[in-house]
């Protein structure tokens, strides 16, 4: 299950709560309108209940995960609801932490600078028709068609685009900012604001740093962008970290202006974040999917052995109140398949798939139902967000002044025929 807000067109606070499986439908449970409430966890464990009971899910049976983004209050609120549904696993969803890693290691202060400046330019020509104007004629000599791209702290790709696009459009930028009516008014017109001009031309530390700030981002607003699919699992989240981490192992300066310090940030930011969003269970996955399992016990990031992770799923299989015979047979599997002997020999690139052909019986073979469990984890909420993106066009509070009811219903055709559309 993943659940996420949103504030609508009409500025009603709703709340979505989806059901979703790898290469299934995507199911919406409810919308609630919490307009005039406190976003508590409490209410939020109430309207969660609320949208189960809805779709005559009792006790949340056949659900196995919640994932949410990870404010304090959603981690309120996933405890509270692993209380009340003892088996649940519990995640933070891998994107969103993600990003939040971006947002530390663009906070370091002279990149922030930057990103400031970059910010201004973007903004004068945004906002200058005739500037503007000039500098998309000035970008199509050089076969730039794209335009300059604004930051938002809200949405993934952000940064990379700001700093993509303005690098893009340095040789165009520069030719602007040389021309003499751009520097100083000619016969009452404006003329290009001259903290703009001092960026594009006379900043000897900008366009080196903003190249550094796109080499310490990218690795990240990549693993985001791989990880966006409806195929991701626990385990392809790790492995995107994994190169992720390579490729900032091998970050260096690059110009006299780059900020060694910055880099160190960049490291530091990246580990710390590594070990809150990497858990015992994302490791145990990785293990368990059957190309990974030697990365798994002998990575120096991940830092697990076999018996660190026999201990995890040991005490998964407490969680989920196994039987000691049950228990038993899962230490047998896992020392066999952690030899790749019968019946685990062999691997397959797509680990649910290799765990469910298997031909084994999950009674005898309990890792089984383990490794299909936790291959068919969701890691982020960003449906949620997909969803709210699809009903954004049919809203508007001068045309359509939809009820919430409405637009659950629209939701869930809209959400039924995009997935049939895909079959």
């Amino acid at each position: 299950m993943i659940i996420d807000g949103w504030d609508d067109r009409l500025h009603q606070s709703i709340y979505a709560m989806l059901h979703v499986a790898p290469d299934m439908y995507l199911i919406v449970l409810s919308l609630q309108d919490m307009t005039g409430e406190r976003g508590t966890a409490n209410n939020l464990l109430e309207v969660s209940n609320k949208s189960m009971e809805v779709m005559g899910i009792q006790d949340a049976v056949g659900t196995i995960a919640l994932t949410t983004d990870n404010p304090a209050i959603m981690r309120s609120f996933r405890k509270l609801f692993v209380r009340q549904y003892w088996w649940i696993l519990d995640f933070a969803c891998f994107l969103h932490t993600a990003n939040t890693a971006v947002g530390e290691i663009c906070a370091f202060p002279t990149i922030k600078k930057v990103i400031s400046a970059a910010n201004k330019v973007v903004t004068f020509f945004d906002s200058s028709h005739y500037w503007g104007g000039q500098l998309v004629e000035e970008a199509k000599k050089i076969n730039i068609t794209r335009k300059l791209k604004k930051n938002c702290e809200s949405r993934w790709y952000a940064i990379t685009l700001l700093a993509n696009s303005v690098r893009e459009h340095r040789q165009a930028l520069q030719a602007i900012c040389v021309r003499d009516d751009a520097r100083r008014k000619v016969n009452g017109l404006s003329a290009v604001n001259a903290d703009v001009i001092r960026t594009v031309l006379s900043n000897e530390s900008f366009w080196p740093r903003l190249n550094q700030l796109l080499r310490a981002v990218k690795p990240l607003v990549d693993v985001i962008g791989a990880c966006e699919t409806r195929k991701t699992t626990l385990a392809d989240c790790v492995i995107q970290l994994l190169h992720c981490a390579k490729t900032l192992r091998d970050i260096s300066t690059e110009s006299e202006f780059d900020d060694p310090e910055f880099i160190t940030h960049t490291k530091n930011v990246f580990n710390k974040r590594f070990n809150l969003i990497v858990t015992p269970i994302h490791v145990l996955a990785l293990f368990l999917h059957p190309y990974y399992r030697r990365l798994a016990v002998s990575c120096p990031e991940t830092g697990y052995s076999f018996h660190d992770l026999a201990e995890i799923a040991m005490k998964l299989s407490q969680k989920w109140r196994w039987s000691r015979l049950q228990a038993e047979c899962l230490i047998e599997d896992l020392k066999r398949y952690n030899a790749c002997k019968s019946p685990f020999e062999g691997g397959a690139d797509d680990a649910l798939a290799w765990w469910t052909d298997l031909s084994i019986n999950c009674t005898e073979h309990p890792l089984k139902t383990m490794a299909i469990t936790l291959a068919s984890i969701w890691p982020q909420s960003a449906e949620v967000e997909r969803f709210f993106g699809r009903l954004d066009g049919v809203q508007t509070p001068d045309r359509s002044n939809l009820s919430v009811d409405t637009m659950e219903k629209l939701g869930k055709i809209k959400t039924h025929l995009v997935g049939q559309v895909k079959e």
